[in-house]
């Protein structure tokens, strides 16, 4: 289901790259079974997505005889780089020297975007450093898994602090305590990241130039977008007619179910829906569904789970849609914190943040947005729209919380990097983002 579209800033032999630039491309349009696992958000996790991912994972390892490091390391990062009484934290890393030239080896460093990190990084990844004779280091992004300057509850700091400039320092800052503690000499650095983090693949060749050989950005995002609704477009352009329509059919079928006082218990058993959850938070939820499905790679499974359909079977057409994100994503994925407005803006439900991705919700709100909205025709419920997302944001942060995604691509120059690096970038055709 996916294709690669390759943009190379100029000749990469010239680089003394060419290696890395056919293996990277070779190896992503070769196949989808070798990405890694631990992109996936936690609450993708809970289905069969997310084990067949981490099988093939183990599988390919096995195939190329490597074995992921999962002792951590940690480093102390300043929290702020510009306020040095505000102390340092353990930043959570992994590298892994089994394949590495110590003496001439480049690195590779990889950048974890918005989750937590649990071993080193594999998939092509690891493959690539084999053949490049590599070391890979890996870093947990601040405010993720465990790398945590405080509680998640710490809003005055967090908001402070979690912002893309400060992630960046921090690699640098990781970069050079690598170079000075363990490999004790200065590397030509390879830098990787998809989604996010490849969006900061690029940023961080314009904040540090030269900094990097090469770069690998895989589906990288590199422009802030406050109404996106090209994702649902994307998500509707390439998925089967009937499917698409049976996707719009089962959100506007939620929504009436929902507004039933009769109905609604049923349909909040069936989805295992919290009771404090707004209609707009499920189906924010109901949406993401069908979305998820289509971005993993998982569109024909999707589709074929949930057709053919009774248009005069609204029950049938839910309890479809509800074994395939029972099978696909697990029986809790709607329950998520993620998709609870109250519980995003209530401390006494904190545990449930981390899962839930809070730090990454701080993210759009605060520069990046990326919300995806409903409109006239999409397969999106319309009250999924940026005032639902903003009085999110100020729920659980403060009154005046916005993104000014005007400011950041004036920054980063969103779709026109100014770079002058070599930057290998590949897409997936399915991929939304």
């Amino acid at each position: 289901n996916s294709f690669c579209t390759l943009l190379v800033k100029t000749d990469l032999a010239m680089a003394g790259i060419a290696t890395f630039a056919a293996a990277a491309v070779l190896l992503l349009c070769a196949s989808l079974v070798a990405a890694d696992s631990q992109h996936f958000a936690p609450r993708h996790r809970g289905g069969r997505v997310y084990r067949d991912a981490v099988a093939a994972d183990k599988a390919f390892h096995a195939s190329i005889n490597y074995i992921p490091n999962a002792t951590a390391a940690y480093v102390a990062m300043p929290v702020d780089h510009q306020d040095a009484s505000l102390g340092t934290f353990p930043d959570k890393f992994y590298y892994d020297t089994s394949v590495w030239d110590a003496a001439n080896g480049p690195c590779m460093f990889y950048l974890n975007g918005e989750g937590p990190l649990d071993r080193s990084v594999g998939g092509y990844m690891a493959q690539i450093a084999q053949n490049l004779s590599a070391c890979t280091v890996s870093i947990e992004h601040r405010w993720y898994g465990e790398s945590l300057p405080a509680p998640l509850t710490d809003k005055a700091l967090l908001t402070k602090t979690l912002t893309v400039d400060q992630a960046m320092q921090d690699v640098a800052f990781l970069m050079n305590y690598f170079e000075t503690t363990i490999a004790k000499r200065s590397l030509e650095w390879v830098l990787v990241g998809g989604s996010y983090s490849g969006g900061m693949t690029v940023w961080l060749n314009e904040k540090y130039p030269g900094k990097f050989k090469a770069s690998w950005s895989a589906s990288g995002v590199v422009r802030s977008t406050f109404a996106y609704t090209d994702y649902d477009g994307h998500v509707k352009k390439v998925a089967p007619r009937d499917c698409g329509d049976a996707l719009k059919y089962i959100v506007e079928a939620a929504g009436e179910w929902f507004d039933d006082a009769t109905l609604r218990p049923e349909l909040q058993s069936m989805f295992n829906l919290d009771a404090t959850q707004t209609k707009t938070d499920v189906m924010w939820a109901f949406a993401d569904v069908g979305a998820s499905s289509v971005q993993y790679g998982m569109k024909t499974t999707m589709c074929n789970m949930i057709l053919p359909l009774d248009v005069a079977n609204p029950r049938q057409a839910l309890q479809k849609f509800a074994a395939m994100m029972t099978e696909l994503w697990g029986p809790n994925f709607m329950n998520s914190c993620y998709y609870n407005t109250k519980c995003l803006a209530n401390s006494a439900d904190s545990a449930k943040w981390g899962p839930a991705g809070y730090s990454w919700i701080w993210e759009c709100c605060n520069e990046m947005a990326w919300w995806q909205i409903g409109y006239p025709g999409s397969i999106r419920n319309p009250n999924v729209t940026v005032s639902y997302f903003i009085d999110q944001c100020r729920g659980a942060f403060y009154n005046t919380t916005a993104p000014d995604t005007w400011a950041f691509n004036a920054r980063h120059h969103g779709l026109h990097p100014q770079t002058q690096g070599y930057i290998v970038a590949t897409q997936g055709s399915d991929d939304p983002w």
